[in-house]
């Protein structure tokens, strides 16, 4: 528990990822809900796990540590299958590895734990592969969204009159109304909500509304803005710092704290370290795998173009151990806690994603990506095939 404590304190996380209780386990922390587990079983709980007892862990005896290194590659399968029917895509291979994970999960749970016991949910979760054939990834199926406009109507003001309901019934067709001033109530300030956040996302919105805008998003959350476009005052815009002389071209530029880019938030490392963090396309190359750096400055130029100043994670020493390169649908790898001294400019369009990053030790960094869309998965499996071919 120490140790899953410490990963959620230490971890550097972008801010759009669901947080977890710093306490957790704890009495205090309550419970989880059900993206808080997913958050904690993708991200927290295996990055935990592997540095307590995976590959380079010491232990009592090499009893206990081949003991704990089944219990880990065990929950790993759970793992890497949560993580696989999690994805926002879905192929055929997919869909098979989810089967095999769960399966093999399943049936050596009465073997790794012989106290468990047999639940209705082991047998639904081996189904799941079946509703990935017939639905696609589990996000287009599953009841989050319905979950978190549940809590909108909940926190919505009302008046605590409870509609009647009337049920009407006869040989050709049956009918059931509700008639109450909480119903009416809540429904009039939805939509009043609703029609204003319509209303102030709209390109010919007035001045002063706008600047209202930005209380209202404090307020409610600015998710519903999805402009990335912003006008950078003139007076913003300042002699390029000496820092960045040789690598921009122009002579004045703004430098901006963050930036919204395809409704995503990114960071300096100054402001917010989390969503500085990102994997990125090596000049824009889609067809090389995204690397690991951090984004160091956020650069206006004149033209209201955004760049960003990235400095790259450097690789991990040599001769440093991976623990993670086992567990191939676990998206995660060892790189150095450094980084690069060498600045370099790139485009917001180069972004893969953001990762996470947790220091193992003075030598080692864990970065996991935290995009669930195939293209990296693809090519970090097939490096790890790659690895695991020239080893043996």
């Amino acid at each position: 528990m120490a140790r899953i404590r410490e990963v959620i304190r230490d971890t550097d996380t972008p801010s759009w990822l669901s947080s977890v209780p710093r306490n957790f386990g704890d009495a205090s922390a309550g419970n989880l809900k059900a993206d808080e587990w997913r958050t904690m079983s993708t991200v927290y709980l295996p990055i935990s796990l592997v540095s307590l007892w995976g590959e380079g862990t010491s232990h009592r005896s090499p009893s206990v540590a081949a003991s704990l290194r089944e219990v880990l590659d065990h929950t790993m399968a759970l793992v890497s299958a949560v993580s696989l029917a999690c994805a926002r895509t879905m192929t055929s291979n997919r869909m098979l590895a989810y089967q095999n994970y769960i399966t093999h999960w399943v049936g050596q749970l009465p073997l790794i734990h012989s106290n468990s016991r047999k639940r209705t949910n082991f047998h639904m979760a081996i189904h799941v592969y079946d509703f990935l054939r017939l639905f696609g990834p589990v996000r287009s199926w599953w009841s989050f969204p319905f979950e978190r406009l549940v809590g909108q109507l909940q926190r919505l003001p009302h008046n605590h009159k409870f509609g009647i309901y009337h049920f009407s019934y006869d040989l050709v067709s049956c009918s059931i109304s509700v008639v109450g001033e909480l119903e009416a109530t809540m429904g009039a300030s939805f939509i009043k909500a609703a029609k204003l956040r319509h209303w102030l996302a709209r390109p010919d919105c007035p001045e002063f509304l706008k600047e209202c805008k930005i209380v209202f998003d404090k307020a409610f959350g600015s998710e519903w803005n999805t402009s990335n476009s912003e006008t950078i005052a003139e007076s913003a815009f300042r002699p390029v710092p000496n820092a960045l002389e040789g690598i921009i071209s122009e002579r004045r530029v703004a430098l901006r704290a963050r930036h919204k880019f395809d409704n995503a938030f990114f960071c300096c490392s100054s402001t917010h370290v989390g969503n500085s963090l990102i994997l990125f396309y090596p000049g824009g190359n889609r067809s090389e795998t995204p690397v690991p750096g951090s984004i160091e400055y956020i650069v206006a130029k004149p033209n209201n173009d955004i760049v960003y100043v990235v400095r790259r994670q450097l690789p991990a020493p040599p001769g440093a151990l991976d623990p993670f390169r086992f567990y191939l649908h676990f998206p995660a790898k060892i790189y150095s806690p450094e980084l690069s001294k060498q600045r370099q400019v790139i485009q917001p369009e180069w972004v893969f994603s953001h990762y996470a990053r947790w220091n193992f030790d003075k030598d080692r960094a864990v970065v996991l990506t935290l995009s669930r869309v195939s293209l990296y998965l693809i090519y970090y499996h097939s490096i790890r095939c790659l690895q695991n071919n020239i080893q043996d």
